[in-house]
């Protein structure tokens, strides 16, 4: 019987690609599911910014995901380019497509890779 192997790197990848799904299926709860229960302040930014946009389509580019296991609880960073498609719900932005730099900051929590906090930066 052949077993499959998931790595650090692979689930963190797999949070990022939930939250991305849910994102584009309008599922503000879902996407909120991927934060650590403990991240207010994150949770807060992210629910503002997915209350005010409608987002269409995500693609995350040149992602790199470090996983260090040497710190109790283990933590990971994930930074990638991010390309989102969507409309400003209160039409103030003109742009339908924004372009900008990520870095998420997770945490191991109860066998779960969980987000802990973000920064966006705009720009290639």
């Amino acid at each position: 019987m052949e077993r499959v192997v998931v790595t650090d790197r692979e689930r963190v990848a797999q949070v990022l690609d939930e939250a991305v799904e849910a994102a584009i299926a309008g599922d503000v709860q879902r996407v909120l599911d991927t934060l650590s229960p403990n991240a207010t302040e994150a949770r807060n930014r992210l629910e503002r910014v997915l209350q005010r946009y409608e987002v269409r389509d995500v693609k995350l580019r040149q992602m790199r995901i470090v996983v260090e296991r040497r710190v109790d609880p283990p933590l990971a960073e994930a930074t990638f380019r991010a390309v989102v498609s969507g409309r400003d719900r209160a039409g103030r932005l003109p742009r339908e497509t924004m372009v900008g730099r990520v870095t998420v900051e997770l945490r191991l929590e109860d066998g779960q890779w969980c987000v802990v906090d973000f920064e966006t930066a705009e720009g290639p």
